[in-house]
């Protein structure tokens, strides 16, 4: 299908996508693209998480006592300071104190309950870092998401990626994002629908946003709420809608990939922003259909006007 219409003390220091056609253009060109299902460890909040994030692998820097760091891997366990085994633990989402820092840049860390630990692995850990206080009128909508992955761990997300690199969150399954979503306040939370617009600070590059997806261990996501529009066009112009979409094979949505001479150009020459039609956007409905992209073209050569829901990163 192609879619054609003119996207210290004692020592307790232990080592612990799927393929997919996505078809484009004003003729019949296919253009590859992917579904990759990409996967980590859970990331979770402690009960203030208001006030710390995740932050940087703890590896990234030398650490310093007073530091606060979260356990990378869920819940950490070993010896206290006296050497008893099994008698200071690190929970999920709780942060810990750094209160010595031996020569090879590990630490012994003080949990909640002020009961410190033996000398661990600075690889097990991340930094907590503080969020910066923002007043609810000005807070972005835009989020960041650190995570840590180890071999074989999902991140659990199911994504549609254009060839902009622009990638769009259909499901969300067990895994990493999961975790983070359990725990994390709602409107930071990476649900179906939201956009990856970078990660680790590379953005809307396909190839780059793969590689960064599939290979690397750390990753830190930038992530947009779906926001939406609903615009009417009227189809007038006998250059034709002048819309370059693409689709892939389980797409629920057609990416705008070009605008040229047409019905669309017409209508952004007469309307504003948000209510323009812009390279990048998803269209999620036509005259109230919703559902597959082949769905979606049937209803766009349909009737005299076109009543379009269409989405785009919040900014």
């Amino acid at each position: 299908m192609a879619c054609v219409l003119c996207y210290g003390a004692c020592h307790d220091k232990t080592r612990e996508g799927d393929e997919e056609e996505r078809f484009s253009g004003s003729a019949d060109p296919i253009w590859p693209a992917h579904m990759v299902q990409v996967t980590a460890l859970s990331v979770h909040h402690q009960h203030d998480v208001d006030l710390y994030r995740r932050g940087d692998p703890c590896h990234s820097r030398p650490a310093v006592v007073g530091d606060l760091v979260f356990s990378k891997f869920g819940r950490k366990t070993g010896r206290d300071v006296a050497g008893q085994e099994h008698s200071w633990s690190l929970p999920p989402g709780e942060y810990a104190t750094i209160v010595d820092v031996d020569e090879d840049g590990d630490f012994r860390l003080s949990n909640a309950g002020g009961v410190e630990s033996g000398f661990l692995l600075r690889a097990e850990f991340v930094y907590a870092e503080p969020l910066e206080p923002v007043w609810e009128a000005t807070k972005p909508t835009r989020f960041c998401v650190p995570l840590s992955r180890r071999a074989n761990e999902k991140f659990g997300l199911h994504m549609d990626i254009a060839s902009d690199g622009l990638c769009e969150v259909l499901d969300v399954f067990q895994g990493a994002i999961q975790g983070y979503n359990d725990t994390a306040p709602g409107d930071q939370r990476v649900l179906p629908g939201c956009f990856i617009l970078a990660a680790n600070d590379k953005p809307l590059d396909k190839d780059a946003m793969l590689e960064a997806l599939t290979t690397q261990q750390d990753l830190r996501l930038l992530v947009a709420p779906r926001e939406t529009h609903t615009i009417e066009v009227a189809k007038a112009s006998s250059a034709g809608l002048g819309l370059d979409l693409e689709c892939g094979q389980h797409s629920r949505t057609l990416a705008v990939k070009g605008l040229r001479e047409g019905d669309a150009a017409d209508h952004n020459r007469e309307s504003e922003e948000p209510s323009t039609i812009q390279v990048g956007d998803r269209i999620e409905e036509v005259n109230g259909v919703r559902g597959t992209a082949e769905e979606l073209l049937k209803q766009m050569k349909v009737g005299s006007a076109l009543r379009l829901v269409i989405a785009r990163p919040a900014a």
